[in-house]
């Protein structure tokens, strides 16, 4: 497909648009998005785990075991275990302070509940 075939593809889709000056509605958009940022803040807990299991076991076994030579790959394994975890909660931690420094706003899952005679503020908190 060439460019000049793109380009009317992309005219003959928003003609509509245009031509009655409406606004389209992109709110799919953002339950898509909504969709998409809650299966992942799934999937960094379901690893966070699975790394923390990993790591427990690892320890386990460097404990229970009578050999020398296994005893130095579980102590290796649990060693890189840590150092995976240090990094992913490091890096979660880094992305959740510049989502705060730069204002983005997280979702946070909670409801903000003010004491009587305040109201929830936009950014967070009371006022």
């Amino acid at each position: 497909m060439n460019v000049k075939t793109k380009i009317l593809a992309a005219a003959a889709t928003l003609l509509p648009t245009i031509a009655f000056a409406q606004v389209p509605d992109t709110s799919y958009i953002d339950n898509w998005v909504g969709h998409l940022r809650g299966w992942l803040n799934t999937a960094i807990v379901v690893i966070m785990v699975v790394m923390t299991l990993v790591f427990l076991y690892n320890v386990f076994k460097f404990i229970s075991t009578k050999d020398a030579t296994k005893a130095k790959e579980y102590q290796g394994a649990m060693i890189r275990g840590l150092i995976g975890l240090f990094v992913a909660v490091s890096v979660w931690g880094i992305i959740s302070l510049l989502g705060n420094v730069t204002g983005v706003r997280q979702s946070s899952g909670y409801q903000t509940t003010c004491p009587p005679g305040y109201s929830p503020a936009p950014g967070g908190g009371c006022r």
